[in-house]
Order: structure tokens, then sequence, then C-alpha cells
């Protein structure tokens, strides 16, 4: 008994109550402390007494994709805007070809002014028979006409509408005078004998 009552005032324990001292020192991670205070969450209390952060665990596998969530409600249409600004003006397009010429009036005689041809036509003096139309010193807007197959062709096809019949003339035509170039009347200078009588078909 002496001895054992020395070696328990010595302070040595048995196995038994050294485990039972451990169990009793042994603290949870939401144990209080000396100080009473606890860890916060996700932490835990380490051997040192003191709260250390819980570690992270290991990422999940991503989940499987979720419905197609639902259409959503269609809006009524909005209302038409205001019209934009007048744009401005494109340039001016290239000039057309020449039109036809107008028609010209087939009074199937001479008169003392007529247009033919869309020149201004003047006679001395006519004369008119039932097949035959007759201009005494034509000229063409006041100038000599050359005496040739196309001018005479170019009058009577104006006035009659037929081809000429006779034409006649002489003399030395003046610079400058008038000649049909196959489209219209034309100026020249050149050496001419001016018509002085032409006979039309009627």
């Amino acid at each position: 008994m002496a001895s054992l009552a020395l070696i328990l005032a010595a302070g040595v324990v048995s196995p038994v109550g050294a485990a039972a001292q451990s169990v009793n020192e042994r603290v949870s991670p939401t144990s209080a402390d000396s100080r009473g205070d606890k860890c916060k969450d996700g932490w835990y209390r380490g051997d040192n007494g003191k709260c250390k952060k819980s570690p992270k665990g290991v990422t999940g596998p991503t989940g499987a994709q979720g419905d197609p969530g639902a259409t959503g409600v269609t809006r009524p249409t909005g209302a038409q805007g205001d019209a934009g600004a007048t744009g401005p003006t494109g340039a001016t397009g290239p000039t057309g070809p020449t039109g036809p010429a107008a028609p010209q009036p087939i009074f199937g005689q001479f008169l003392s002014t007529q247009i033919v041809r869309g020149a201004t036509l003047t006679c001395t003096s006519t004369n008119t028979t039932a097949v035959t139309a007759t201009c005494f010193g034509p000229r063409i807007n006041g100038l000599d006409i050359r005496l040739a197959v196309s001018e005479a062709t170019a009058i009577c096809n104006g006035v009659t509408g037929q081809n000429f019949s006779s034409a006649s003339g002489g003399g030395a035509a003046a610079i400058p005078h008038v000649i049909w170039n196959g489209t219209t009347w034309a100026l020249s200078s050149g050496s001419a004998t001016p018509m002085l009588e032409i006979n039309c078909n009627r």
C-alpha cells in the first residue's frame, strides 16, 4: 500500500486512466475552446486548439442539361415609325436620242408659204391642176435651192406626197444656198444652179 500510494503521489497513472484523460481532452469541430467560442461553418478546430478552414471537396461531375424553357409570349407588332427624310436629288441622266420628226401636213398643192421637211418653202406664184402642182421661184428659208433630183424629190414628197414630174432652173445659185442632204435641209457654198420652177405629181 505504501508503494502504491507513493506511485499515486508521484502522478503516475495507469493506461486506463490515460485513455480516459485522452478521451476527455478530445474535442469536436464545433466544440467550444477555452473562451467558449465555436469555429464558424466550414472550419474545424485543430490539434493546437485553433480553428482551421476545412479542405475543399472534390468537384462533382457536371449535371445533365435541363429541359428547354417554355417559349415566350409573342408581343404585338409595334407601330410604324415615321417616314425618313427625303434623300438628295440624283444626278441628271444623259440626254436621250432625238425623236422622230413631227409629221408634216401634206396639202397636195403649193401655197405661197408652207412648211416642207422642217423648213419654210415660199413660191412667188403657184398653179394647180388635177394632176400637177407647180411652184414658181421656190426658195427655202429665203435662200436659193439647188436644182437636183434630191431637192426636187424632197419638195414634192412634202407637198403632194408624190414624186416630181419636172424641175428647171438657170444661172448660178447664191452663196450660201440650200441643199437636201438626205435627211434635212443644209447650207452649201458649192457651185450650183438654182431651181426656178418645180412641178409635182398629185
